[in-house]
């Protein structure tokens, strides 16, 4: 049976012209980006011609572009997806109905991602141009388009975790853009000023395992470390700046590491976001106090 609030979500949303408005600009905003590469490429060759040696790196920037599309939308969608119901004084109802906490949470995770996942099937065919060129292969497209929807459901869950905790919606929203800024520029950054201060204090280099677990959690390290491990251009090394520190270091468990934080987190925030809108638990918390 279909979950209730799913349920209602999609019939409401999908109605709406602004969805189907957000998946064009999605994906004209991908497809803006290989229209561009094409003519860079075309237009800097001697002969006005299209070199397919460079479809990997416009691959490779469509990624990073998909990626961080998904960071903007997905907390738009679904960073009021809980506060959002209290502001037009609705949550009340559902409460009353016999859905689980649980169910009320996964039903609006859900209903949030299904848009994004949508949006990710439909830029399938933006990356399939690199398949005509010999670039990467169809397995390489699967396998990025399910990191793209498992990163999505992520973030999406965090997202419905500070929905629960935090009574506004636009300062729940701007809570998860802090985070995923950290957690995708700020541990770059963190990294960097200490390896540069235990260089200075030791000469010598932090542990390949501390740099591991801390890139671990970045989310462009990891969709670069993703794309290494299919074409091999080296753009985690780029983007992880691992030149800086002297020595060449592998990322080939970089990704599968953040697969595994991926799904810690998002059983954690969907955990604590049914428990903060239990409304029997909340109540036994009232009397302890």
């Amino acid at each position: 049976m279909l979950n209730p609030v799913l349920r209602r979500e999609i019939q409401t949303s999908l109605r709406n012209w602004k969805v189907y408005a957000a998946i064009l600009f999605y994906v004209a905003c991908l497809v803006g980006v290989a229209a561009v590469g094409f003519w860079a490429e075309i237009y800097n060759s001697y002969d006005f011609s299209f070199n397919p040696g460079t479809i990997n790196e416009l691959y490779a920037v469509m990624a990073i572009m998909q990626l961080l599309l998904i960071i903007i939308v997905v907390p738009a969608i679904t960073g009021g997806s809980i506060n959002g119901e209290k502001e037009r004084q609705t949550f009340d109802l559902m409460l009353v109905s016999r859905m689980k906490p649980f169910s009320i949470v996964a039903g609006k995770l859900l209903a949030g991602i299904a848009v994004v996942i949508i949006m990710i099937i439909a830029s399938a065919p933006v990356f399939a141009l690199t398949i005509q060129f010999g670039g990467a292969s169809v397995k390489d497209v699967l396998l990025l388009m399910f990191y793209f929807m498992f990163s999505a459901v992520c973030l999406g869950s965090v997202s419905i975790l500070f929905s629960a905790l935090i009574k506004k919606s636009a300062v729940s929203m701007v809570l998860v853009y802090v985070l995923c800024g950290f957690l995708t520029f700020g541990t770059l950054i963190v990294f960097i000023l200490y390896a540069d201060y235990y260089w200075m204090m030791t000469g010598g280099y932090p542990a390949v395992w501390l740099y591991k677990l801390i890139m671990g959690i970045n989310p462009l390290v990891s969709v670069s470390a993703v794309i290494d491990s299919q074409i091999n251009i080296g753009l985690a090394d780029i983007f992880a700046l691992s030149y800086s520190f002297g020595r060449e270091i592998s990322y080939s468990n970089i990704w599968g590491g953040h697969i595994i934080f991926m799904v810690l987190l998002s059983a954690v925030s969907l955990s604590f976001a049914a428990k903060a809108i239990d409304p029997v638990r909340n109540k036994r918390v009232k009397k302890h106090r």
